[in-house]
């Protein structure tokens, strides 16, 4: 069936006004005749469609609403805690560390005494007896080779917790790192150059551990 040009007006008039106020009901027999075409159908569907975005788009800006409200104060909780899980790491470790420390300064004593024993046992005369006492060379010969064994141990320990000795001879004069303890006068050496240790130092993780007793000259 074909629409006449009034039909046509009258109906599309008839959808305006239904869109313009969606509470408004639609009246069929307001058209004046009684036409039930699929484009009357369409427009039906669609005024409906239309009104079924507008009542879900609504709804879902509400629930976008919602969610935001409630993942601002998640956010900064977990932004807190992270916070709160950093200062806790930084000051565990720095207990184990001031913890750690005097630990391994006494190792480093110990392993002083090791090293000047092993030197001492280096530089001592046998006795006369000892070249017929074939007794005699064997303990010290035993004696020197635990020290040594314990020294390296000792090393090795020191060196799984990042602790490393570092060069003070040849090297000038570092406040930070080394403490003058004897003065030498050598004009082929130039001023403020360490001559000598008396004392190692030692570096733990990068950081100072403890001095380096040094003789400078001057």
């Amino acid at each position: 069936m074909t629409l006449e040009s009034t039909d046509k007006e009258r109906l599309l008039q008839q959808f305006k006004n239904y869109l313009n106020e969606p509470g408004q009901e639609w009246d069929e027999n307001d058209s004046g005749s009684p036409l039930t075409t699929d484009l009357y159908s369409l427009f039906v569907e669609l005024a409906g469609l239309k009104n079924e975005v507008k009542i879900e788009s609504r709804q879902f800006k509400e629930a976008l609403d919602q969610f935001q409200a409630a993942m601002t104060p998640l956010q900064s909780g977990y932004e807190a805690l992270q916070t709160t899980i950093a200062q806790q790491r930084s000051h565990i470790e720095s207990e184990h560390k001031e913890t750690l420390r005097p630990l391994l300064l006494e190792l480093l004593e110990l392993r002083d005494r090791m090293a000047a024993g092993e030197e001492i046992a280096n530089r001592k005369e046998r006795s006369f007896f000892s070249r017929f006492c074939q007794k005699e060379k064997q303990l010290l010969t035993a004696v020197n080779e635990g020290v040594a064994m314990s020294a390296r141990r000792l090393d090795q320990i020191l060196a799984a917790h990042q602790v490393k000795p570092f060069v003070s001879v040849g090297q000038f004069l570092d406040p930070v790192r080394m403490r003058a303890t004897e003065t030498v006068s050598d004009p082929d050496i130039p001023h403020g150059e360490v001559t000598a240790e008396l004392r190692k130092g030692y570096l733990w993780n990068n950081e100072l551990l403890r001095f380096a007793e040094v003789i400078v000259n001057k």
